[in-house]
């Protein structure tokens, strides 16, 4: 159970949006976290996170912890159909075991396409993260919940 539950997002002219989740814990740690991200087509894991597909339309998702995230894809989701049968539903699952009150999950979502992907960087940092997608650069400050281009 989640005290509190904080999603910041920030919709960048490009087109990619970066995720920022703070949560506060309701009971005592260690607790198990898990973000689930959804997949309308195909799904597939890369080293910092996953790649999304759907017909020509790709999106690559970059994740960044302090705490140690297992990523993994689930198929036990169903979608229901309007006059047909339930289809599987593939999902992204980032799961951690937190040991403190709160914890942070960083997301870069990079929508690209069949044929082209733009360079993408997330870090962590003292006061939230850096992150870059094509040629332009941002700092997240995570105190005041702000972008700013470097």
């Amino acid at each position: 159970r989640l005290r509190s539950f904080d999603r910041t997002l920030a919709f960048s002219p490009a087109g990619f949006v970066f995720l920022h989740d703070w949560v506060e814990l309701a009971g005592t740690p260690p607790v198990r976290l898990d973000w689930l991200f959804n997949s309308a087509g195909s799904l597939t894991l890369d080293p910092d996170g996953a790649r999304f597909a759907n017909g020509r339309a790709r999106m690559r998702l970059v994740h960044r912890s302090i705490l140690p995230v297992n990523t993994s894809i689930g198929h036990d989701h169903t979608e229901l159909v309007p006059g047909g049968e339930p289809r599987p539903l593939p999902y992204l699952r980032l799961a951690t075991r937190c040991e403190t009150a709160s914890a942070d999950l960083f997301a870069l979502l990079v929508p690209c396409n069949e044929t082209a992907e733009p360079g993408a960087m997330l870090k962590t940092n003292d006061h939230g993260a850096i992150f870059r997608c094509g040629g332009d650069s941002w700092q997240y400050h995570a105190s005041s919940r702000t972008v700013v281009r470097l």
